[in-house]
């Protein structure tokens, strides 16, 4: 590229560019409302230029995240066929392009359910641009969910040193600790995020999941209280409070959350993932199976998260273990 110049357009076409520059900025917010925006603006860019492989990476990972329950408001059904499309045209017109592979890696990972695809995909989206932070943010999330804990945190890190700046990154270290069973660490990477950014999104619900799992269930209603005050009541937070307050012992309060998750459902896609998490606080099992058998049939990119400690007596269950090697991902 042109010495001095940071960023190369890659597209020759101006307004394009812009438009793609955009959709990068609210794609990057993380909420479903910056993921809508993001999808309107990159395929304006994509019809500037009809060959902006770049456009395409950015369509592909607003749809994966609209897709994806701890970000997303559409089934998986819906939303991640289309970022499997978008991602691989981008492959088509820029083979090269570190951004395709990356998002490609990430449809693999939590849709295709094919973890030797998916790391074929993050390990070359690396080799051709080591500097995106993305792809090194993906890689450990991977990592992570595979087990792979210290490779984890040692990648997030990476990718936290590539993009110092980018709290999500910063939220993604502690949740990589929390995988690892290393709370108090978790916390402590959560606070420091939370203190140059009250209201990061992913730093409040993972310090809330972290003060559950430590046995701070006062600690952790408040924080997701704060959540649901900043954000609103969405699946993502109510589950959180429903599985708290089932915790604490206060079953009325617990019920009257999944009634709202039920009542939600009626207007928007909500992830069984939501319910099950409350029914297992709950310790009914028969409809917590109902539910895992409804993200089976769905194909929720939270099946390859059940390595999340929350889960760790389900997991070890001889009808989970049989569910899981029944979706290929035991």
């Amino acid at each position: 590229s042109t010495p001095g110049v940071l960023v190369h357009p890659s597209t020759s076409a101006t307004e394009a560019y812009t438009l793609y520059l955009r959709g990068r900025f609210l794609a990057l917010k993380r909420t479903v409302e910056g993921l809508v925006a993001g999808i309107e603006l990159f395929e304006q860019a994509i019809r500037r230029d009809p060959g902006y492989a770049l456009a395409y990476a950015g369509l592909a990972e607003c749809w994966l995240l609209r897709g994806f329950e701890e970000f997303g408001d559409l089934a998986p059904l819906e939303a991640m066929p289309r970022a499997k499309a978008a991602a691989q045209r981008a492959l088509e017109l820029d083979p090269k392009l570190g951004e395709g592979h990356a998002w490609s890696g990430a449809v693999s990972f939590l849709f295709d359910w094919d973890p030797v695809a998916a790391e074929s995909f993050f390990r070359r989206a690396i080799e051709l641009r080591p500097d995106y932070s993305l792809a090194h943010t993906w890689y450990a999330v991977f990592l992570m969910a595979r087990g792979r804990h210290d490779e984890a945190i040692a990648r997030s890190g990476h990718a936290a040193e590539l993009d110092p700046l980018a709290l999500s990154i910063q939220a993604l270290v502690g949740q990589c600790h929390y995988f690892a069973r290393r709370f108090e660490e978790a916390l402590d990477r959560h606070r420091a995020t939370l203190a140059l950014d009250p209201g990061n999104l992913q730093a409040l619900i993972w310090s809330a999941r972290t003060y559950r799992m430590t046995g701070q269930l006062e600690q952790g209603l408040r924080t997701i209280e704060d959540a649901i005050a900043r954000f609103g009541r969405s699946p993502i937070f109510l589950a959180e409070l429903g599985t708290l307050l089932a915790r604490l012992g206060r079953p009325q309060e617990t019920r009257a959350i999944l009634d709202e998750l039920l009542e939600l459902g009626h207007r928007r896609y909500v992830s069984g993932f939501h319910e099950a998490a409350v029914y297992h606080a709950l310790g009914e099992e028969e409809e917590l199976r109902r539910c895992f058998d409804r993200l089976v049939a769905e194909r929720s990119p939270m099946i390859v998260f059940l390595g999340d400690p929350t889960w760790d007596d389900v997991r070890e269950q001889d009808w989970c273990r049989a569910m899981l090697s029944r979706a290929g991902v035991g």
